[in-house]
């Protein structure tokens, strides 16, 4: 098993933001905090811009949870040890206060920590025409 770990946050917006609010202050607020974390090796920020599924049942969709997602983080780690460590940091104190002040509620966001496989990888060409923001 690899050592490397990924805590993984899943983000609900505060009902009065737009999605595209959201998703600024997600990206260019939330996002250089977060890169600031002791320790940490990658983050990666998804923004939800679909979320339903369709029914195969004419023209009806569902949603694919009864909890609506806005978007999710994944941070990752050398270990579990790393990531402790890196959540009693300064910046955690910091990320706190966005969180309840900022873009979403403390309640409204749901985390987890994983080991992760990788079972298939794809060519460099598969991400061509993916945006990508590398911070250092």
């Amino acid at each position: 098993m690899c050592n490397t770990i990924a805590r993984i946050a899943i983000l609900r917006k505060k009902e009065e933001l737009s999605i595209d609010i959201f998703g600024k202050q997600y990206l260019e607020v939330h996002g250089p905090i977060v890169t600031k974390i002791p320790g940490l090796r990658r983050y990666e920020q998804y923004h939800v811009v679909e979320s339903t599924q369709p029914t195969g049942l004419g023209d009806e969709d569902y949603p694919r949870s009864s909890e609506p997602v806005d978007g999710f983080s994944k941070l990752w780690f050398d270990g579990l040890s790393s990531m402790e460590t890196a959540l009693k940091s300064d910046v955690m104190k910091v990320l706190g206060e966005d969180i309840l002040y900022g873009f979403t509620c403390v309640n409204q966001i749901f985390c987890f920590t994983i080991h992760w496989f990788l079972l298939k990888c794809y060519s460099s060409n598969y991400f061509k025409h993916k945006k990508i923001i590398l911070v250092t």
